[in-house]
């Protein structure tokens, strides 16, 4: 991503709904004021109320008319794996195990990267919520933009 387009990884960190730990940045949903206007909420249990501030979340790269603004490479697993439980309860059991394993290997992936990057960073001392710009040129450095045009062996 920061070889791709570092300007918008920038970016990331100044948004509403960012939460920017040590090792991630995590952008949240925007919740629909709706959901606060509830008055049922206190009797709802945790789950209950977790599953109800999905049907009111948007996420936040999604652009009325124009669906998705995030470049194919840059989204992350919940993009790749998100399927709406309306359009789930339609699929057959064959298509629907077929999904959940491809699921299953997308989080691995992306779980592994993660696992790795945190070790690399904690190792160097970088945080991403004091070291943005030092954190962006080792990822650069560690994650160099692969060329297309190399022959494999």
């Amino acid at each position: 991503m920061v070889q791709k387009d570092e300007r918008f990884v920038r970016r990331l960190f100044e948004l509403p709904t960012a939460e920017v730990l040590e090792t991630e940045v995590k952008v949240h949903a925007h919740v629909h004021e709706g959901y606060s206007d509830r008055d049922d909420l206190s009797s709802l249990s945790p789950i209950e109320q977790s599953d109800l501030i999905e049907r009111y979340s948007v996420c936040v790269f999604l652009r009325n008319g124009k669906g998705c603004m995030l470049d194919a490479s840059f989204k992350n697993a919940v993009c790749r794996s998100f399927i709406c439980p309306s359009v789930e309860a339609t699929l057959s059991n064959e298509l629907l195990h077929e999904i959940q394993a491809a699921i299953h290997a997308i989080q691995h992936e992306a779980k592994q990267f993660h696992t790795t990057c945190k070790q690399v960073l904690q190792e160097l001392g970088l945080s991403l919520k004091k070291d943005h710009d030092e954190v962006i040129r080792f990822l650069k450095q560690y994650y160099p933009e692969p060329d297309l045009h190399e022959k494999r062996s």
